[in-house]
C-alpha cells in the first residue's frame, strides 16, 4: 500500500493534524494574546497618568484662584475697604431689634429696610447661633 503523501512532514505541504504546525499556530496565539494585554496595560497605565495630572491641573487651577481671592481681598483691605459689608444707611429703629433684646441690650442702630435685627446681630449671627457673639458657654466645674 503507497502512502497518501510522499513527504508528510514537508511544510510546503502541511497536514491536517502536523504537531509542528498546531504548536506554531499556539504560539503565534499566545504572542497575539501577550501583545494584546500589553497594548491593555499600556492603555491602561496612559489613562491613569492622564487622569492624574487633570485633577492635578484642576488643584492648581482652585489653588490659584483661592491666592487671587485671598490676595485681592488683602489688596481692597489695604486701600481703606474692609473685607465686611460696609453698614447699611437706614433710618434709626425706635424698638430694640430682635437681636439685641434677646441680648438685653439697647439698640437703636440702623437697619436695612424690613430687617428684624440690628446690623452687628446680624455680623454676629445670634439669633441662629453662628458667630463670635452668640458663644454658649460649656457647664464648668
Amino acid at each position: 500500500m503507497a502512502p497518501t503523501q510522499k513527504w508528510p512532514h514537508d511544510h510546503t505541504n502541511p497536514t491536517p493534524h502536523d504537531p509542528d504546525d498546531e504548536r506554531r499556530r499556539r504560539e503565534e496565539k499566545r504572542r497575539r494574546e501577550d501583545d494584546d494585554i500589553a497594548e491593555a496595560d499600556a492603555r491602561l497605565e496612559k489613562d491613569e497618568r492622564r487622569r492624574r495630572r487633570e485633577k492635578l491641573r484642576a488643584w492648581r487651577a482652585a489653588e490659584d484662584a483661592r491666592v487671587r481671592a485671598a490676595v485681592a481681598e488683602y489688596v481692597a483691605a489695604g486701600r481703606g475697604e474692609t473685607a465686611r459689608e460696609v453698614e447699611p444707611k437706614g433710618p434709626a429703629r425706635e424698638v430694640a431689634c430682635l437681636g439685641c433684646v434677646q441680648r438685653n441690650l439697647e439698640c437703636h442702630q440702623r437697619l436695612v429696610k424690613n430687617a428684624r435685627t440690628c446690623w452687628e446681630c446680624k455680623q454676629r449671627h445670634v439669633r441662629c447661633g453662628n458667630g463670635t457673639g452668640a458663644r454658649r458657654r460649656s457647664a464648668g466645674p
